[in-house]
């Protein structure tokens, strides 16, 4: 029996490939791909194996299963898969119902054991290769991580998703107006789209998993549903669900942070940011009321953060350069790489660029939003280009 992890081009993947009996013999190994050719239960896409030796090329007929990590029935919970997976995109035994080959749903039996720990010495690979360990690998998942020590409190960050809350349906005084920040919006898109971002939270805190896509979307609204009293109603349960300890385990879409914690930090900026959307549409960009200071110094720790992601896609003329990127007396280092960004603490000497603002025009550059007092941006044009192009992909 041929069981395939897959992780979706979206996830920081490695995709494991296991080789089991079907009597729970041993596995027989796993190993780099291609390994599975066109159209074999995978809508055409080929799997790649990271940090693996030994596997040879397989047969569609040989494929059982497929289970793909970061499906809503993948992500819930994790136990050891491969050593060389992620944490957070090791499925349960209880996840492990998906597509074979043919398409048609099965139920898999918990495997053995001993298929559940595949290393170069159990596997006998002679000669396999010791792939380099992802930064979140060795993490508690229920640390409340942040870069320079910008973290707030968790009754901070509810406090902010309260006051932001509150100042964005204060600032819907007009459905047509259009926001600035996002062209082809208009006020009403703008609340749909809060609404989307609660409703999935909340089904995500609910069901412990990542939620099942809604045909209709997340933001849906009735031709006779005023957005402004929907968005009070969801703000409010999603509330309930936020209130809890940060540390409690949950589903989310950033790996080294499988807790609500996450969600209260995310929801916090999230709506901070929309509320200055909503305020710029209203006022105009030059009036509109900043984030507050603590909060936006935070939500660029949070968005320069997620540079760490593992990307699929290489940036060729990235060569080690370090961007700065700093306001009032917190900075950050990000040193940019084909495929991994990485950010540090602190100023460097060897920073051949530099982004510098007042954080709350710091923090909407860095989501692309006009402000009336940019950031001052100067050095190499190349490294700033690749920055910017990294934080665009992740902030999209």
């Amino acid at each position: 029996m041929l069981v395939i992890f897959h992780a979706p081009s979206r996830q920081p993947s490695t995709t494991v490939v296991v080789v089991a009996g079907a009597d729970g013999a041993a596995p027989v190994g796993v190993g780099p791909g291609p390994v599975v050719p066109d159209g074999v239960g995978l809508g055409g896409v080929g799997v790649v194996v990271a940090g693996c030796d030994g596997l040879p090329e397989v047969g569609d007929g040989d494929v059982e299963l497929v289970v793909e990590v970061g499906s809503p029935d993948g992500v819930a919970a994790w136990s050891p898969i491969c050593p060389h997976t992620p944490p957070a995109m090791r499925p349960t035994t209880a996840a492990m119902t998906r597509a074979t080959a043919t398409s048609a749903p099965v139920e898999m039996a918990p495997p053995s054991p001993r298929t559940l720990l595949l290393t170069s010495t159990t596997l006998g690979l002679a000669g396999a290769a010791t792939p380099q360990a992802t930064w979140w690998e060795d993490r508690a998942m229920t640390e409340q991580p942040s870069i320079a020590g910008t973290r707030l409190t968790p009754d901070g960050y509810l406090a902010a998703y309260d006051a932001e809350a509150s100042a964005l349906l204060d600032a819907a005084t007009d459905l047509d107006a259009d926001v600035p920040g996002c062209p082809g919006w208009v006020v009403r898109d703008l609340l749909s789209h809060v609404i989307g971002v609660y409703r999935h939270k909340i089904a995500a805190l609910e069901g412990g998993q990542a939620p099942q896509e809604r045909t209709e979307g997340w933001g849906a609204l009735t031709a006779s549903d005023d957005p402004r009293e929907v968005l009070r109603e969801t703000h409010a349960a999603l509330r309930v669900l936020l209130d809890v300890d940060p540390a409690t385990p949950a589903w989310t879409w950033w790996p080294p942070e499988q807790t609500v914690g996450f969600w209260q930090r995310r929801m916090a900026h999230e709506t901070a940011v929309h509320r200055w959307d909503a305020d710029s549409a209203t006022l105009g960009v030059a009036a509109a009321p900043p984030v507050p200071h603590e909060l936006a110094v935070d939500g660029i720790d949070e968005v320069l953060g997620w540079m760490r992601w593992p990307w699929d896609d290489a940036q060729d003329e990235a060569t080690g350069q370090q961007v700065m990127v700093s306001t009032d007396e917190v900075s950050w280092t990000l040193t940019i790489e084909p495929t991994q960004v990485s950010v540090e603490a602190g100023a460097s000497e060897s920073a051949v660029a530099l982004i510098a603002g007042e954080p709350s025009a710091l923090l909407l550059h860095l989501w692309g939003r006009p402000t009336d007092t940019a950031p001052a941006t100067g050095g190499d044009v190349v490294a700033l280009r690749l920055l910017r192009e990294r934080i665009d992909m992740a902030t999209s």
